[in-house]
């Protein structure tokens, strides 16, 4: 058991944004934020308020880091499984959250699988990054 700070153990992290559940239609969606100091709280409290609303399932919600030259955006997946008729609103309520400049999605890529196929080339401290497996 390795503990890491104040009492925290360490736990692995899915460097990847793939998402796989068999039975559920995961899409994923990319909301660009605006490219100024952001109260990120409230961005994220009324998305999920929103996903609530429609009674969408998230399954994976990543936030890209802000770097000088980038726009911060935030990378979530939710499960449309019976509710894929809602998805053009769904947008346009995205669209409707302060600071979200835009809204993109990626429909599954087969059936229960999700793959960011936007968030491209990896990087670290603003540097393309390369992940070699052991």
């Amino acid at each position: 058991m390795n503990s890491f700070g104040r009492g925290g153990e360490m736990t692995a992290y899915e460097v990847g944004r793939l998402v796989y559940m068999p039975g559920a239609r995961p899409y994923m969606f990319y909301l660009v934020l605006e490219a100024k100091p952001l109260r990120i709280s409230l961005v994220l409290s009324r998305l999920l308020r929103l996903l609530e609303r429609y009674g969408v399932p998230v399954l994976q919600l990543k936030i890209a880091a802000l770097w000088p030259e980038a726009m911060p955006y935030i990378v979530l997946t939710a499960d449309l499984r019976g509710r894929e008729e809602l998805l053009d609103r769904l947008v346009d309520s995205l669209r409707g959250i302060e600071h979200v400049v835009s809204v993109y999605y990626e429909p599954p890529l087969a059936d229960g699988l999700a793959v960011d196929v936007r968030s491209f080339p990896l990087r670290l401290a603003g540097e393309r990054a390369v992940i070699f497996r052991r």
